[in-house]
C-alpha cells in the first residue's frame, strides 16, 4: 500500500438495530459484525456493501459515550471516514508535518492502531487513520 486507502465510513445512529436493517435494505448490504466497544461505551455494526467498503454504524450505550454527545449536538449522520495505512507512526509524523491536530493517537484500541484528524483540518469531516488488527 502506498498511501491511505478508504477502509470504511462511520455513521452515528440512535438505534443500531434499526439502522442495520435500513442500510442493509437500502444498499443491498450484509451485516457482518456487531461488537461492543467498552472504552467508547457504544455498540457498532458493519454492513458490508457488495463490491465496496463497509458502512460502520455506531450507537451510544449511555450518556457517557462520546457518540451520545455527538447525537445531542449534531443528530444522526456522518461521523468519520476511515483510511487504512500500513505504518501509523509514520502517518502520525506526516500529518503533524502538515500542521494538523492529531487526536486520539492509540497503538491499541481493541486491536486497532489509530489516530484522528480534527474536522477543522478536513472541511468539517473527522478523518480516521488506522492499522486494523492482524
Amino acid at each position: 500500500m502506498h498511501g491511505p486507502v478508504v477502509d470504511h465510513v462511520g455513521i452515528v445512529v440512535a438505534d443500531l438495530d434499526a439502522a442495520v436493517r435500513r442500510y442493509s435494505s437500502l444498499l443491498a448490504g450484509t451485516p457482518v459484525a456487531f461488537e461492543d466497544d467498552e472504552p467508547l461505551d457504544c455498540r457498532w455494526a458493519h454492513v458490508q456493501l457488495p463490491g465496496s467498503i463497509p458502512i460502520e454504524l455506531l450507537a451510544p450505550r449511555s450518556e457517557r459515550s462520546p457518540y451520545h454527545r455527538h447525537l445531542q449536538r449534531r443528530g444522526e449522520g456522518l461521523h468519520h471516514v476511515s483510511f487504512r495505512v500500513t505504518d501509523l507512526a509514520a502517518e502520525h509524523d506526516r500529518l503533524r508535518g502538515e500542521g494538523v491536530d492529531v487526536l486520539g493517537f492509540s497503538l491499541d484500541h481493541s486491536g486497532w492502531q489509530e489516530l484522528f484528524v480534527h474536522p477543522r483540518h478536513a472541511h468539517g469531516v473527522l478523518l480516521h487513520f488506522g492499522v486494523p488488527p492482524a
